[in-house]
């Protein structure tokens, strides 16, 4: 399928590491933001969603899925080898003479 990379569109709604305080800000200041009454009976007023949070906390959590993703590759396999790695140190800290000056 032709089309941009997910990420870039991941990038464009949820922000990159260098603008993500701008979107905070704005996300912070839209959610404390009082919506403006209907003009008519016939005008639902703009309420913003009470799941909100749990909104962005979701697409936060794929964010940070996909930049592990791209950093990393497959996840379980980055997830595999820094299982090893944390057993290696605890092996060589084991090890390791208590009597040693740091």
């Amino acid at each position: 399928m032709k089309g941009l990379d997910p990420i870039v569109i991941l990038d464009a709604v949820l922000g990159t590491p260098d603008n993500v305080g701008y979107w905070e800000d704005e996300l912070g200041e839209y959610r404390a933001s009082v919506a403006p009454q209907p003009r008519s009976k016939r005008e639902k007023p703009y309420v913003s969603p009470k799941d909100l949070a749990d909104r962005l906390q979701s697409l936060g959590a794929s964010r940070a899925r996909a930049m592990l993703r791209q950093a990393f590759g497959d996840v379980t396999d980055a997830a595999e080898v820094l299982e090893r790695l944390a057993e290696a140190i605890r092996i060589l800290d084991e090890e390791a003479p208590s009597d040693t000056a740091d």
